[in-house]
């Protein structure tokens, strides 16, 4: 089982843009509960709060923050941690600057790689 927890703040997007997020959020939700992913108005924009322990979603949450930046690139700004009881399942999902980096740690090394990025037009793996 992994802990996932983190948040994805979303600046400046205006009420007609919470269809397209709410939409991206059910598309994506794969199988998770409405409290495990979270969408809220905040004073400054929106925010989509994640908080869970699941088996088997890191494809599923990559895909999702994937989505989220690849439609409001310049808007999406956070961070999900993911601590599994394995050494080698811990990690991190990074949104910024239109981009989403995939951070695992090894010890106490740590390894950051592009996985996405807008201006590029997709996946980068």
């Amino acid at each position: 089982m992994t802990d996932f927890s983190g948040a994805l703040e979303l600046p400046g997007l205006k009420e007609s843009d919470f269809a397209k997020l709410d939409s991206i959020l059910t598309n994506h939700r794969c199988g998770l509960s409405p409290d495990e992913i979270i969408l809220e108005k905040t004073d400054i924009g929106y925010q989509i709060r994640i908080c869970g322990v699941w088996k088997n979603y890191h494809e599923e949450l990559e895909n999702l923050v994937r989505a989220v930046v690849r439609r409001f690139p310049r808007a999406v700004s956070g961070r999900i941690e993911a601590c599994g009881e394995d050494r080698s399942d811990n990690w991190a999902l990074e949104a910024s600057e239109g981009k989403v980096k995939l951070i695992t740690y090894q010890l106490a090394l740590a390894s950051e790689v592009v996985i996405f990025d807008s201006k590029e037009g997709g996946r980068k793996k």
